[in-house]
Formats: C-alpha cells, structure tokens, sequence
C-alpha cells in the first residue's frame, strides 16, 4: 500500500530539510519514494544544489523530486472552469458575458483547488512509488489545502439539495428514451453529483491513518511551540490529526523534558543541530549517517 506524508509547520522550521532526510533515508533504505513541494518558495533545489522540475528527477535510483507549479495548476483549473461554464451556458458567448469569468483568477481559494488538482494528479500518476512525501506551504494554505475536500463536500451536499428542490418545482429534466426504457438526466445534478464523488475520493484518502500521515516539523523555541499547538488544534477542528512530531535543528544540551512534556503523545524524531546548512547530496546523506540514521 502506497503512504502519503505531509510536511507541515510553521515558516522556518526546517519542512524542506527534513522532509528531504526523510526521503533519502527512506530511499537508502531501500523504498521507491517521490518527494514533492507544495511550497511556492520551493527549497528542494537549494537543498540538492540542481535543477528541479515538475516532472520528477532521479536523485538515486530509489528517490525521484519535483517541485510543484503553482502558477500551472492554477492555470489547468482556470481552463477547466472555463469548459465548464462554455459547455453549460454557451449562451454566453453569444452575449460576449465570458470574459467577465476573468474574474474567477482573483477568487479565493483558487490556490488551494488547484494545490488539491495537483495532489490529485500525482497520487494517481505516480502509484509506483512506496511513498510520496510532500513538503507544505505556509500554514495558513497547507490547512486550507487539507480541509478544502471536506468543505466542498458540504458545500456541494447543500447545492445538491437545493438542485433537487428545483428539479420538483420545474420540469427541467432531459427524457433520454433507450427502447422501451427512459432515463431521466439532469446535467447541472450530474456534474454535482461526480464533483461530490470526487472531492469524497481525495478527503478519504487525506483523513485515512492507515494510508495518510501528517508530520508536525518544529523547533525548540516557544513561538514554535506554541504555533504548533495551534496547528494541531486547527486540524482537529478539520477531523485531522498529526501522526508524527519531528524536531529539526534539536540542540542536545537543551533538556528534552519540554519536548515530550508538549508532544509526548506523538512518534518523535529528533534531527540535530547542524553548524551550518546543509546542501548538496553527498552532505545530506553524510548527516545522516553521522547521526545515526542509516543504521536504524
């Protein structure tokens, strides 16, 4: 079975560095991992020091990165509102009304749907690999991301609803006769109908622990802390939950009783302090095996 991970915490914390000595320890390790960021700062080619593209690039023969377009998939869910709205109201180009639709790129929440569209794209083009790590945006689009499925899933249950309300009041539905049998089609209910399906799909697979995990990175300072407190309550509030707490940057002359005082509840992992960043290949294995990481 395929696992999902998601990177998450607050600005600065270290989500690309250690979602990236997560997928190389893993890959060393022997699994197939894709490792992809979400982040529109985009830190992975910084960290291997090398070009990285959408299209994944093999690191070793197990490991394979990219980087996510924002801009692109913002662009792919803009053509597909625009079929969308060109199929059910052709009228209107004939009223020239389209181009009022521009619009739609200043909407909120247009990052999000199209941050889903890709993750949607990638889980099911990229089934091969044992594990797919994603590196997360800021919080603030990271929780929206995650909540987005069930959102919409009600939001579309009530237009669903009120559709059906429509439908008893006014005879509008298309009478398709098939031999001595007649199917009854709306396509507005259709089209809601496969969108509820859809985002249905993508919020079991984000609220699965069994297929599905959300790693909390943090650092040992009180802003830290305290910012991940509100994450975990925020997620809760979104029937998520954090699987995993990864402490990047630990310094072990700090005592670790805070730590686990705060986050004991959770798997923890601890990457130490490095004196300076760590870049390029070679030195993020290097990190690893001087810290032990290899021979666990």
């Amino acid at each position: 079975m395929q696992k999902i991970y998601f990177f998450l915490g607050k600005g600065g914390v270290g989500k690309s560095t250690t979602s990236t000595l997560t997928a190389i320890e893993n890959s060393l390790k022997g699994e197939k991992v894709l490792l992809s960021s979400m982040d529109p700062a985009h830190n992975l080619r910084d960290l291997f020091e090398r070009e990285i593209t959408q299209e994944p690039v093999e690191i070793n023969e197990n490991l394979f990165v990219s980087e996510i377009s924002l801009d692109y998939w913002v662009e792919e869910y803009l053509k597909d509102v625009e079929r969308q709205l060109a199929k059910s109201y052709a009228y209107l180009t004939a009223l020239s009304l389209e181009k009022s639709f521009e619009i739609i790129r200043y909407s909120p929440g247009i990052e999000e749907y199209a941050l889903l569209r890709a993750f949607k794209f990638y889980i099911k083009k990229y089934k091969k690999f044992d594990k797919i790590i994603f590196d997360m945006p800021p919080t603030g689009l990271t929780l929206k991301f995650l909540s987005l499925p069930k959102l919409s899933q009600v939001w579309l249950e009530k237009l669903v609803d009120l559709r059906n309300e429509i439908i008893k009041k006014k005879e509008i539905i298309t009478r398709i006769h098939f031999g001595n049998i007649t199917i009854e089609r709306d396509e507005l209910l259709n089209k809601l109908n496969s969108q509820l399906n859809e985002y249905d799909e993508i919020r079991k697979i984000i609220e699965d622990k069994n297929t599905t995990e959300l790693v909390l990175v943090l650092n040992q300072d009180k802003l830290s802390f305290a910012e991940s407190n509100l994450i975990i309550e925020k997620l809760k509030v979104a029937d998520l939950s954090v699987s995993k707490v990864y402490v990047n940057k630990y310094d072990e002359k700090i005592p670790v009783d805070k730590i686990n005082e705060a986050f004991g509840a959770y798997e923890l992992k601890f990457f130490p302090l490095n004196s300076e960043p760590i870049t390029g290949y070679d030195n993020l294995v290097e990190y690893l095996k001087r810290n032990n990481f290899l021979s666990r």
